[in-house]
């Protein structure tokens, strides 16, 4: 009716008051959006879902009278890709201010997940779900379960098989006017955005508030295991096209902003105006924890089947300039949760007021996480070096900046964080490369590996089949060169062997364990130091630019970017590319040369 679909389009949820504006009021603040509201007042249901069959049961369909005290917040794991999204999930409920049990409830397949999380939130509990019915092929249906919680009155469930966060207090929820005043089993909000848009009311299952009942859940098994194959695959599979089917339409009562997905910003721009309200917001076409890369780059390295594919699928969002608004959203919640200020910083090397100012605009984006510090290279010739905050390292030779760089922070007193990394301005530049942290990987190999993991992670790098075959084609003489300086440090060529089919970092995107970094600074600068003693007369390598000794630039800096590879190999160090998507970068080197291309083993 004409209330409740007012409700539902313009109920903004906030600090649990309810802002309702009347379509008289809207007409005349916002004279374009008339049209659409007089539209959406009046539902048109889908003629492919018949008589909700839940009218099987009409005794248990309606709630008992009675206060509903007993309350808890599910959250769903259904999948092994899942984790993530549940964690930051679960870390933004608590953040916006809910004091609501969270119990995450999981299958049997993905028990391991549930443990992971308890052990991060010790004030969850876990509960463990059979797969209903008789359709097996899926464990989506193992959430029905939730209609079984007998042991609540009333649950707020939200599965998690894709990112959603929290963006305000989910108790608010329980006290909505709709929600108070339905005796329904289930209430649930439009699935708005992508795939279907205003008026359609087809439910989302994203979030559901459920008031449990034994005898509903029978009744919800025995239409289940009743149903024919070819009835149920008419329809929509899994969970929620039988929810469609068991309660119709008239369960969606909730408000939009209750369960909003990210992509009505685009496809149902109307309703974005009401975005400063969003309760739970989700995401649908790309996630957020998987997709890391900027738009232009998978745009202009995405092959054109790829995309089609893709864009079929309604998971080509990513590509789309909009997507990294929303997503920055999420990112920001899951780096107060890694907490990764606290385990290392990144050192922006810089050697100018321009790199400082292009460092200071990286630092500043709410895409990245709040852990950069910057570090000058100083000359040592420059009476009045630009130094804002006081740290810095004095440049001996001008290309050895990012060693330089390295060495002064293994040296730094003060610095007393596990873990350390390093970037300069040009990253800024590599970005249309694809040189971007995918962080949820960086998160999980810091922790697999702790503080005295034999680990380096980096973002930009270079793939080779036979690792020497590529430095012969870009630093001709490299290998030579490296062994009789190695051979002077009792390192053999038959040490020198390097792995094939690996991607090779460059050295100044990397991250590492802050005692590894000091290991590798005492053998470089030995390593440096017998170079330039050996080569002191003539660069030993080629190089892209004429060089006229080992210690002119260019040298010196191509050796102390690639020797970090030999000692990696050297020092059994492993070497983790952590992007999102390895076979996105793969596929344009190896098309541009065939060196950087996979050989037979």
């Amino acid at each position: 009716d004409g209330e409740w679909a007012e409700h539902i389009l313009l109920t903004s949820g906030f600090s649990g008051v309810h802002v309702v504006q009347r379509s008289k009021s809207l007409h005349m603040r916002r004279k374009r959006y008339t049209d659409w509201t007089l539209k959406a007042l009046h539902w048109q249901g889908p003629a492919q879902i018949p008589e909700p069959a839940i009218q099987r049961c009409p005794e248990a369909a309606q709630v008992r009278s009675g206060a509903l005290t007993r309350r808890a917040i599910v959250v769903f794991i259904g999948n092994v890709s899942e984790p993530t999204a549940a964690r930051v999930l679960i870390h933004s409920i608590r953040q916006r201010g809910s004091r609501t049990p969270i119990i995450v409830a999981t299958t049997a397949t993905f028990a391991q997940s549930g443990g992971e999380l308890l052990w991060e939130f010790p004030d969850i509990s876990v509960r463990e779900w059979s797969q209903p019915g008789k359709w097996v092929d899926t464990a989506r249906h193992a959430e029905l379960n939730v209609f079984n919680m007998v042991d609540f009155d009333e649950v707020l469930f939200i599965d998690a098989s894709v990112d959603m966060i929290a963006l305000d207090n989910l108790d608010h929820m329980f006290a909505d006017r709709v929600v108070g005043n339905s005796s329904s089993r289930m209430l649930a909000a439009p699935d708005w955005g992508r795939w279907a848009t205003t008026p359609s009311e087809k439910l989302n299952s994203g979030v559901l508030i459920v008031r449990p009942s034994a005898e509903l859940f029978q009744c919800m098994l025995q239409v289940l295991t009743s149903m024919q194959k070819p009835q149920w695959s008419s329809l929509e599979s899994e969970s929620q096209g039988f929810l469609r089917l068991f309660f119709g339409g008239k369960a969606v009562v909730l408000p939009f902003l209750y369960n909003t997905e990210n992509r009505i910003e685009k496809y149902i721009w109307h309703l974005w105006f009401k975005q400063k309200h969003i309760t739970l917001l989700r995401f649908d076409g790309a996630m957020p924890h998987e997709t890391w890369s900027t738009p232009r780059f998978l745009r202009e390295f995405r092959t054109e089947s790829v995309k089609e594919a893709l864009a079929k699928a309604g998971k080509d969002y990513d590509q789309d300039d909009t997507f990294n608004t929303l997503s920055a959203v999420w990112k920001q919640s899951f780096y107060t949760l890694a907490n990764f200020s606290d385990i290392m910083t990144i050192f922006g090397l810089f050697h100018d007021r321009m790199s400082f100012d292009v460092l200071r605009r990286r630092a500043n984006d709410q895409s990245q996480p709040k852990n950069m510090d910057v570090m000058a290279l100083t000359n040592a010739l420059d009476p009045n070096p630009f130094v804002p905050n006081g740290v810095s390292a004095q440049r001996g030779i001008s290309d050895r900046l990012v060693f330089e760089g390295l060495m002064a922070t293994s040296r730094l007193p003060w610095y007393d964080k596990p873990w350390i990394g390093f970037t300069t301005e040009a990253e800024s530049e590599e970005l249309r490369e694809g040189a971007t942290v995918d962080w949820v990987k960086a998160d999980r190999a810091i922790g697999l590996s702790g503080n005295n993991g034999r680990i380096i992670l980096f973002w930009y790098g270079l793939f080779a089949g036979d690792y020497w075959e590529m430095m012969e084609m870009h630093h001709k003489g490299m290998q030579l060169a490296f062994s009789a300086v190695l051979r002077q440090m009792g390192i053999s060529s038959q040490m020198m062997i390097m792995p094939r089919n690996s991607v090779w970092p460059f050295g100044h995107n990397i991250m590492l364990p802050t005692d590894v970094l000091r290991e590798f600074v005492v053998f470089a600068e030995t390593f440096m130091n017998l170079f330039t003693m050996t080569y002191s007369r003539t660069c030993p390598f080629d190089t892209p630019f004429p060089l006229q000794g080992a210690t002119s630039k260019g040298c010196i800096g191509y050796a102390t970017e690639r020797i970090i590879h030999v000692w990696a190999v050297l020092a059994k160090i492993n070497l983790k590319y952590v992007v999102d998507n390895p076979q996105l970068r793969y596929v344009p080197a190896c098309n541009a040369e065939v060196v950087h291309c996979r050989k037979p083993w």
